[in-house]
């Protein structure tokens, strides 16, 4: 809660971890026929990991074969041969076509290649080899497909299966068509030969993009790359022997849009286009923004849009923007993933009523609420230090479960308040300040705020333990909200530095040690 109510009290301390599945969740790990074959083919095995889904490696590791220089492909070739066996790799209509060939910081080679079924590429389909500096063939992985038995002659041609995808797309603005992205696409790769427009290749590709069924077909593949409302870049496959559309999908899922916000003027961030219509839901960090429409129903409705340019709704760009640009500050400054640090989607709605009351914001345990305030005593209570303030309430709840009331809760409310100031130094440097809530507090009043970290007492809270505007009665949860104002300034000082005369008479003078120490060190009291 940024202002006075709490809808979470109580929670048990809750510890953790990100949490890494390991390929042996999906492969099962001793296969006693693969692992035999592989030891006779290669020189020393330590690990092999086998896909139930063609009875082949999807990983090999140890000292596979020494002596291999993988920028050679007569050798590469010969490695090829001796895993035949094992891969299932037919030599007569299976090749391979080198993708990336790469050397790392350690010295090790790795080389990508593409699976080739009668010189037709398989999509999905490839190993990669990785060598050490010894040149020893450390590790062969991948997805391979086995047992291909087509016929690579198309029965329609490359036009006829580019109108047929055309038509299924309907009406759109081509990128080709559109001299401005044909310059910039040359100018980016550096290649005046590019073109947006479609080439469409032939692959032998499984229907729906389902590799688990495995039922490949020869296909015609192309990318239409589209401008405006639809814009996105549209990915078909089309049976190259009857026309039928076997697989499409759109391979820019995330757009950027471009909206206007109450604080910080027009911004950008991710949307996801869905049909021809763009929504406010960043894919990549998974964040959702809603609206509630005014009321307590949430999260409400996502938000959308036609043309990716939102202005109609300036409190839920606020929002959107805001929770991306508080994502990854946790992300870049502490490597945390979301709230829970462990990728939890983000739920947020604008445009809500918390308790009736539209001067408010809150997380409510599953997501943040926001309210539009009365135009008086708030506007849009969406700026960005209210935005990290309940975000970090969410961090709080599954870090150290700060029951939400008297000190523990004032605790609770400093925290918030330390890393929305923070957050606001780390998203909008140039504007950033010690107060808190000042722009959207009292729209009619310049110059003030809803709490001064740097001066406490200037928004009735005490500077000092039991210090001036101390409060020890039962309203606001036990004075959340006022007694946060010693640890706010103490956080501050740890920054900043200051001198002078506490509530309590008593002379003081510190150094700063300046933000990126203190938050480092907040974030430690907060976790650890």
């Amino acid at each position: 809660m940024f202002i006075e109510k709490s809808c979470l009290a109580g929670y048990l301390l809750k510890s953790f971890v990100i949490s890494i599945l390991l390929l042996q969740a999906f492969y099962p790990q001793d296969n006693k026929n693969l692992r035999e074959v592989a030891e006779k083919k290669y020189h020393k095995i330590e690990n092999l990991v086998s896909s139930s889904r063609f009875d082949i490696p999807v990983s090999v590791r140890g000292i596979l074969s020494q002596n291999v220089d993988l920028n050679k492909k007569t050798e590469v070739d010969k490695f090829i041969e001796l895993s035949s066996e094992l891969f299932k790799i037919a030599p007569a209509n299976d090749k391979f076509e080198t993708v990336k060939l790469k050397k790392d910081e350690l010295g090790m080679t790795h080389l990508k290649l593409q699976h080739r079924y009668k010189n037709v590429p398989v999509w999905g389909s490839e190993l990669i080899l990785h060598s050490n500096a010894g040149n020893e063939i450390v590790e062969v992985n991948g997805q391979f497909t086995p047992g291909l038995s087509i016929d690579v002659t198309p029965a329609i041609s490359s036009q006829s299966a580019l109108e047929i995808a055309l038509k299924d797309l309907g009406e759109a603005k081509y990128r080709w068509q559109n001299m401005g992205q044909e310059e910039l696409l040359k100018e980016v790769y550096h290649d005046k030969n590019l073109t947006w427009k479609p080439k469409p290749e032939l692959y032998i590709a499984p229907e729906n993009g389902d590799f688990n069924k495995g039922n490949y077909v020869l296909a015609w593949k192309m990318t239409i790359a589209v401008d405006g409302a639809k814009m996105g870049n549209y990915e078909y496959f089309i049976d190259a022997i009857n026309g039928r559309i076997i697989n499409k999908f759109n391979s820019m899922p995330d757009a950027t849009g471009t909206g206007i916000s109450n604080y910080n003027g027009t911004v950008s961030f991710n949307t996801n286009l869905s049909g021809s219509i763009y929504e406010m839901y960043d894919t990549q960090r998974k964040i959702k923004t809603y609206t509630a429409n005014q009321s307590e129903n949430y999260p409400g409705t996502l938000l959308t849009d036609s043309d990716n340019y939102w202005s109609q709704n300036n409190a839920a760009v606020d929002v959107h923007w805001g929770i991306t640009k508080v994502y990854d500050f946790y992300l870049n400054v502490f490597q945390r993933n979301s709230f829970d640090n462990a990728g939890a989607e983000i739920r947020s709605s604008a445009n809500a009523l918390i308790g009736g009351d539209v001067n408010n914001a809150q997380w409510t345990g599953t997501q943040m609420a926001f309210g539009d305030g009365d135009g008086t005593t708030f506007s849009n209570v969406t700026s960005i230090d209210i935005v990290g303030h309940e975000f970090t309430h969410a961090v709080t709840q599954y870090e150290c479960g700060l029951i939400y009331q008297n000190e523990s809760g004032a605790l609770n409310e400093t925290m918030s308040d330390i890393f929305g100031t923070i957050i606001e130094f780390y998203s909008t440097p140039g504007k950033a300040n010690w107060y808190c809530g000042e722009e959207c507090y009292t729209p009619g009043v310049a110059g003030d705020a809803l709490r001064y970290m740097n001066n406490p007492n200037a928004g009735l809270q005490p500077d000092t333990y039991i210090g001036t505007y101390w409060y020890s009665g039962s309203g606001d949860h036990g004075g959340v909200h006022t007694n946060s104002g010693v640890v706010n300034y103490a956080f501050y000082l740890m920054t900043i530095g200051g001198s002078g005369t506490n509530d309590n008479g008593d002379a003081f003078s510190v150094a700063g040690i300046g933000i990126e120490k203190s938050r480092a060190i907040a974030y430690r009291a907060l976790t650890t």
